[in-house]
């Protein structure tokens, strides 16, 4: 398993402190340019959610990363555990948009009702299937978040 990080590495400093955190909404978007896609259980690290931050709404935007007959990979979007270096689901599940290429929103309810933490949390992106032709391009996470 390799770990691999977005051009704007936000994910090492929050957008904003909680200090700045009142009444703000944010909408920020990452990419990950890939020569070709990483392997199973590869990690993308796209941003750090300050604590008390809610996600309000998230898209991937993905070139079609997946140029086989019969296209297979499948990408997860959650939090990722620093000490386990495993990726949950959270906000996308098994998401293939990039198979094909296109825009997907968050897919699962639960993802609207996630609680606030007291600490950060760093969003991240497993590929959970290979693609059966890894194809270069750019997977795009797109995040609005706000304190309430």
């Amino acid at each position: 398993m390799a770990n691999y990080e977005c051009a704007k590495a936000s994910y090492l400093f929050p957008a904003i402190t909680p200090d700045e955190f009142c009444d703000t909404t944010v909408e920020e978007t990452f990419e990950f340019k890939a020569s070709s896609l990483p392997a199973v259980n590869d990690v993308i690290r796209f941003l750090k959610l300050p604590a008390l931050g809610v996600v309000k709404n998230a898209k991937i935007i993905s070139d079609k990363l997946d140029t086989g007959g019969t296209p297979a990979v499948l990408i997860n979007v959650g939090f990722y555990d620093e000490t386990a270096g495993a990726v949950g689901s959270e906000l996308f599940s098994n998401s293939a948009v990039a198979q094909t290429g296109g825009v997907m929103e968050m897919n699962s309810p639960n993802a609207y009702r996630i609680a606030p933490t007291a600490h950060d949390r760093i969003i991240a992106a497993k590929i959970a299937m290979a693609p059966a032709g890894a194809a270069p391009g750019k997977l795009t996470l797109q995040v609005t978040y706000s304190n309430k």
